[in-house]
């Protein structure tokens, strides 16, 4: 899934680092915070999950968009993220082209569900900094 999720992302122009778990994913966090234009979290994660993962990334950049997603039901993973802000969910399986709507829809409205009143609009996190227009050279992922 993870290089599934990477391969769709770079094909759309964006450069992505992936981390294996929640710790790893605030180390790369935190060494370019600012180059960071979303994340997209799993649920369920080694180390910190993705609600622990989510409220630590908002505790540095509480603007971040968090893109979540999970093969959990609906309904029980976003109740794990009751207390985050998150910009979207997608459910695990997904399509590239699914996954493709899920970050363009999550970067334009990023704060789109809040708590318990959340609109609905997929072991790793992934973290992609700003689109670049069509590279001439690909990018190697980090």
């Amino acid at each position: 899934v993870r290089s599934m999720i990477q391969l769709t992302l770079e094909e759309l122009g964006y450069t992505v680092l992936t981390a294996e778990h929640g710790a790893q994913a605030l180390e790369l966090f935190d060494r370019v915070p600012d180059e960071i234009v979303l994340v997209l979290l799993d649920l369920v994660m080694p180390v910190l999950d993705g609600p622990e993962t989510a409220v630590a990334l908002h505790s540095r950049r509480p603007d971040i968009p968090i893109l979540v997603t999970s093969g959990i039901a609906d309904d029980d993973a976003l109740g794990r993220f009751a207390q985050v802000r998150i910009a979207g969910f997608i459910p695990k399986p997904f399509a590239p082209d699914q996954l493709a709507q899920a970050v363009a829809m999550a970067r334009r409205s990023p704060r789109t569900w809040v708590g318990k009143d959340r609109r609905k609009t997929g072991n790793t996190a992934h973290i992609q900094r700003e689109r670049r227009s069509a590279p001439s050279h690909p990018q190697p992922a980090h």
